[in-house]
Formats: structure tokens, sequence, C-alpha cells
């Protein structure tokens, strides 16, 4: 059984796949779409995610699961847990000590990230965020 915040994870995945796969064909002109002009964001422009892009994350999940050797959760933990540490921020330590509460911006940025970084895009969790052991597949996704 999935937790909610690990289905969080999985659905900015799946977003993230969607828009970069959506964000390809239009420019490619093989999908006939709303396209983002300067200023505006792919992730606002493109439509609803579509059902390929959640299969594939959810593959995507399961592969990062057998990769790491443990849940997206615990993933999730361990990426708080670095950036606590490196910003000696007693407020997310406490929280995960506590189990207390997740940020669902932090959730969204890093289910974001695992799809972007998997995809070989060039954008990195670790950009923006701690280093800890993660290990990634490199994927490809298309429609």
């Amino acid at each position: 059984m999935l937790t909610s915040v690990c289905v969080k994870i999985i659905d900015s995945m799946a977003r993230t796949l969607h828009v970069m796969a959506y964000a390809d064909a239009v420019e490619q002109g093989s999908i006939k779409g709303p396209r983002a002009s300067a200023g505006q964001d792919w992730m606002d422009i493109a439509p609803k995610t579509r059902p390929e892009a959640k299969i594939e994350a959810a593959v995507l999940a399961g592969q990062i699961i057998t990769m790491n050797k443990k849940g997206l959760l615990f993933l999730l933990r361990d990426a708080m847990y670095a950036d606590a540490m490196q910003n000696n921020d007693i407020h997310l330590l406490n929280n995960l000590i506590n189990n207390t509460e997740y940020d669902d911006k932090y959730i969204e940025d890093f289910g974001h990230c695992l799809a972007m970084q998997s995809l070989g895009s060039g954008v990195s969790w670790f950009d923006d965020h701690a280093e800890f052991s993660l290990e990634l597949p490199h994927i490809e996704f298309y429609y």
C-alpha cells in the first residue's frame, strides 16, 4: 500500500514525464495543442496528465525503489535529513523525528527532480539540495 506522500511523489513524476513528452511533441509538430510562449511555464500550459505518463511514473518509481533498496518515503526522508543537516534546520529535523508534517512543495519538487534526473534533462535534485545516496535509472518517455 502506498502512503499519500508516495502517491504525491509519483503524481509529480507523472506530471513531469507528461509535460516533457508533450512539450517535445508540440515543438516537433507531432501533437497539436497549446504551447508555452515567452515567460510561460509548460507545466501550466500542458493539458491533463495522460494515463501513459502515470503508468510510466509507477514503473519509474519501482525502478528507483529497486535500485536504492528503499521506498520513496524513505528516500524523501533521506533528502530531508540531508537538507536539515546541511542547513542546520531544526524545524525540518523536528518534523522528521516527529513525523508531523511534509511540505507539499518539497514533495512535488522531489518527484519532479527524480523524473527530470532520470530523463537526463540536466536538472538534478542536488542542484538546490544537499547530497545523499541516490541511484536513478536513465529512461526515455515520448508520445
